[in-house]
């Protein structure tokens, strides 16, 4: 039985820091003899890894990222819960959403070759192969090819929960897919190729000629890495990078007010999450979870480091995300704290650890957390791990409260709370039969509103019965150059780059 109390939502943001630079030469509007070059150069502090979209770095924000510009996507998400057509030209249930039928529209790779079904399957087969984290999604779903236009997808599990998964799907070529090495120079279906890939350390991309869509106005885009912050910074200051995003509160009001800049605080899809592990000695009483969250003062926090970049949330997913909730909240009570961790046998004291990846600036916010917890009798042990180490103990439950950003990468909140919250999917310690029935019932929606409220009632689940905490919804930091035309910050810290132009600047 789940115990329920009534909460508002928090949830926090994590953001991601990408940076756009483009040359420009010295010609006026409507001077042809020495036009503005078509060239943009980005720099984000989220390394490119890898150009391969099927296996471990399927999630990775900069993978994702540069894949965007070079694949495509049977459909993609508006930000408002409604999908948009784009390789699949429309999509039909059967057998009460068991199945899902798309028909597929005419495009060519950028090597020239004809897109069909053949390559839908395939990089479906790919993901499965490369057991990433997009892996278990897919394993269970049967796809099937009827003809070269048109592909099905098969589920036991009814409704539109499929749908959910498909916009994160990116489409390769079936032929050249298995190839080693491919990814060092892969086909695509999107607005650009690449030319060149060094991992961690620069992708350069030239516009697709075969692009079925609007084709890219910029001639070429670099991608580069720049890890420091300041660095990427004083290269948009010096007109090197034309555009950055992710800067930390701290370094970002310098640059609001630089009048040769547009700046913009961008509502994301990501928040802080920070779950509360209910198989460590203490943290499977609700009282203690609720008494860890009564025992921080986020809104102080807020204001101090996150005065541009993040809200008191209201959800267990941001308020950017379709299908966001918005609840009573756990408000700041020390005093009621140290109450509710007597009534549970804790009146003198509760030690947990609490981890989180070196990977990630969270030094201050913990700092914060330790502290406050610290006054209600909590000792607080920090472990700051190396990303894989993070990871292993993440997915093996080796941790107290594990400090992380979670986004719904599709703009959809359903996705991830049925990822992540089923008895299944072990990632919190937390069970219970009446949230597995809950997540059920949103799955086997086919109706998109009926499937929206269902997956309320989940979100309401799992905010009152403090599975984690969700202070803080987060937005992204933007600061770019005037002379770039049509540069569109985006919630999921991936700017579509085709429709973005260099122009003179008076």
């Amino acid at each position: 039985m789940i115990r329920r109390k009534r909460h508002l939502l928090a949830a926090v943001l994590a953001v991601g820091a990408l940076a756009l630079t483009a040359c420009s030469g010295p010609a006026a509007p409507g001077d042809s003899s020495d036009p503005v070059a078509q060239e943009i150069t980005v720099a984000g502090n989220f390394p490119v890894v890898s150009l391969d979209p099927y296996g471990q770095y399927a999630l990775d924000v900069g993978t994702a990222f540069v894949a965007k510009q070079i694949y495509d996507m049977l459909f993609v998400t508006d930000g408002k819960g409604n999908y948009l057509p784009h390789l699949a030209t429309e999509w039909t249930p059967t057998d009460q959403g068991k199945t899902w039928t798309f028909k597929l529209r005419d495009a060519k790779f950028s090597d020239g070759s004809t897109f069909t079904s053949a390559d839908v399957k395939a990089s479906i087969d790919a993901i499965v192969a490369g057991g990433g984290t997009l892996a278990a999604t897919w394993e269970p779903i049967t796809v099937a090819t009827p003809d070269e236009h048109t592909v099905s997808f098969t589920s036991e599990v009814t409704g539109s929960s499929i749908l959910t998964f498909v916009p994160q799907l990116q489409i390769g070529p079936a032929s050249l897919i298995g190839q080693e090495g491919f990814f060092n120079k892969p086909v695509g279906l999107g607005p650009f190729m690449v030319s060149s890939f060094t991992s961690n350390q620069q992708v350069k991309l030239v516009k697709n000629p075969n692009y079925w869509g609007e084709k890219a106005l910029p001639d070429s885009v670099t991608i580069k890495t720049i890890t420091d912050i300041s660095a990427r910074v004083t290269a948009l200051l010096n007109d090197e990078v034309q555009a950055v995003w992710g800067i930390p509160d701290d370094q970002f009001g310098q640059l609001v007010d630089n009048t040769s800049l547009e700046t913009k605080v961008q509502p994301s899809y990501s928040q802080f999450t920070m779950w509360m592990n209910a198989k460590q000695p203490g943290l499977g009483d609700y009282k203690v979870r609720e008494a860890i969250w009564k025992a921080i003062d986020w809104s102080a926090i807020q204001k101090a480091l996150f005065p541009y970049s993040a809200t008191l949330a209201k959800a267990p997913v941001s308020q950017a995300v379709a299908g966001a909730g918005s609840f009573d909240p756990y408000t700041y009570d020390p005093e009621e704290a140290k109450k509710l961790l007597a009534e549970a046998g804790y009146a003198n004291g509760l030690t947990v650890n609490l981890q989180y990846s070196s990977a990630n600036p969270f030094a201050d916010l913990v700092a914060a957390m330790k502290s406050d917890l610290a006054k209600v009798g909590v000792t607080v042990e920090v472990q700051a791990k190396e990303q894989p180490v993070w990871l292993k103990d993440l997915l093996a439950l080796n941790f107290g409260i594990n400090v992380q950003t979670v986004g719904a990468a599709t703009g959809d909140a359903t996705s991830n709370l049925s990822r992540l919250y089923k008895c299944s999917a072990n990632r919190t310690g937390f069970c219970s039969d009446e949230l597995d029935q809950e997540i059920a019932e949103g799955d086997a929606a086919v109706d998109p509103a009926a499937r929206a409220a269902a997956f309320l009632k989940v979100q309401k689940t799992i905010w009152d019965n403090a599975i984690g905490m969700f202070p803080l919804d987060v937005a992204t930091t933007y600061a770019w150059s005037k002379s770039l035309s049509g540069f569109t910050p985006d919630p999921n810290f991936s700017p579509a780059l085709a429709q973005v132009k260099v122009v003179p600047v008076k």
